[in-house]
């Protein structure tokens, strides 16, 4: 895969007028094998505080996998096509927890369905290992099978990492056993090294993500999982979805997951025991009076799961100041994938559609207008503001001193899943174009 350079990095420095200015490419540290940081102050010099106790993963602008430790936010590597440059984008997420024993290794744990064979660790990418495992019998089905220990009904995420080998159809499947049904069935043709997924039963999410090696990261969903029954997550390197015997041929997987979740996030490796990644957020302190209007301007990769149907359970805060009863925050709503800007306690909110994106990448811009007095807020997605909500009653407090990106300090698991490029808070009604300007000087 090719990787092109990044784009360049801005010039940084307070900017007049406008109180905080985050910018991911001004962040010290690059995505890279090792990653790290020294510095996530903002452009507009207040000092970060930043929150995930365990370890986790992202891409490089190589497309390989990296695991920064602890202590470090994640940078993720996004290609904007349009350009053709990878982007920093400081990736966020709720929690999450692989219930797929080892990942990486179908070896152990996996039981295999006839007698498939394996090469180990045939292909790695950075801190990615796939194995090579092939069907070489035309008269018998062969790949391997692990039972995975769901909590609670109904949608769950699949996610398989897959490069192209000799095989020309990849089956992957979750079987209900014990209710002799399939949850989960999609079929993975290649050309050329680039995977076509056809769903027979659950969801796909997103496109197939390329990164490095030929290897793609494909997810799925499924809505209609009972916890009590058992599940099998199965892998089929040489098949189609009548599950025919006929084929032969190998494939590189691994980087196997199956989350309790109904969006998917980033990777998640285990061996011997399932592993969590916690949620992250990242957040500043907002020491700016408040106005009596202000504009946000808020800058991401689209995320994977924005065409996704269905609910996705929790909100999907983005950008918000404040905390229960005097807020503002620019977030998704989960429902219906539709952005939101909202003011203080929540009653007053303007909506619009999810941005269709621009080379993977979304803009919104929220106003807050008349702040002292009657508060209300409006919202652009790139197709030009829409109207403010209906005026609300004077504000009793402003909003807390704090702003955050990927969490809501006022409700439990509502983060943001994915990465944010730039966020910028200037005072007064300003338009979509003026203050993208500063976010891209």
């Amino acid at each position: 895969m090719t990787a092109p350079a990044f784009a360049p990095r801005r010039t940084t420095g307070p900017v007049p007028g406008y109180p905080f200015v985050w910018r991911a490419r001004d962040m010290v540290g690059q995505p890279s094998v090792t990653g790290g940081q020294s510095s996530l102050a903002a452009v507009s010099g207040q000092a970060s505080t930043f929150v995930r106790a365990t370890s986790g993963t992202a891409h490089d602008s190589g497309g390989r996998l990296y695991t920064p430790v602890h202590t470090q936010a994640r940078w993720d590597a996004v290609l904007n096509s349009v350009t053709g440059r990878y982007e920093q984008t400081l990736l966020l997420e709720p929690a999450r927890t692989n219930l797929c024993l080892q990942s990486e290794n179908f070896g152990t744990t996996w039981a295999a369905i006839g007698t498939p064979t394996r090469t180990a660790a045939a292909k790695t990418i950075g801190d990615l290992v796939l194995d090579l495992i092939g069907d070489d019998t035309a008269g018998t089905l062969e790949g391997y099978s692990q039972v995975i220990a769901f909590t609670g009904n109904a949608v769950k995420t699949i996610q398989v990492h897959l490069a192209a080998a000799t095989s020309g159809s990849v089956a992957i499947r979750l079987r209900d056993v014990t209710g002799a049904a399939n949850r989960l069935l999609a079929v993975i043709t290649w050309s050329g090294g680039v995977p076509s997924v056809a769903m027979t039963t659950g969801f796909q999410i997103g496109t197939p993500l390329a990164l490095a090696g030929g290897v793609y990261l494909i997810e799925f969903q499924t809505t209609s999982v009972t916890a009590a029954n058992t599940n099998q997550l199965e892998v089929y390197p040489a098949t189609d979805a009548a599950l025919s015997i006929a084929n032969t041929g190998t494939v590189y997987a691994g980087g196997m997951g199956a989350y309790d979740a109904a969006m998917g996030a980033s990777y998640v490796k285990t061996t011997t025991a399932t592993v969590t990644r916690n949620a992250e957020a990242l957040s500043y302190t907002a020491l700016w009076p408040q106005q009596d209007s202000e504009t946000w301007y808020w800058r991401l990769a689209r995320p994977r799961w924005a065409d996704l149907a269905g609910s996705l359970t929790n909100a999907l805060y983005g950008a918000s100041r404040g905390a229960t009863g005097s807020r503002m925050a620019l977030s998704f709503l989960a429902a219906t994938r539709t952005a939101q800007v909202e003011v203080f306690d929540g009653s007053l909110a303007a909506t619009a559609a999810m941005p269709a994106g621009t080379g993977g990448f979304i803009e919104l811009l929220a106003q807050f207008a008349l702040m002292k007095s009657t508060p209300k807020c409006a919202l652009d997605v790139g197709a030009g503001l829409g109207a403010f909500s209906s005026a609300g009653a004077a504000a009793q407090t402003a909003p807390a001193a704090t702003i955050t990106l990927g969490d809501a300090a006022w409700s439990a698991g509502q983060q943001l899943a994915g990465g944010s490029t730039d966020l910028v808070v200037g005072f007064g009604l300003q338009t979509m174009a003026t203050m993208r300007a500063v976010a891209q000087r």
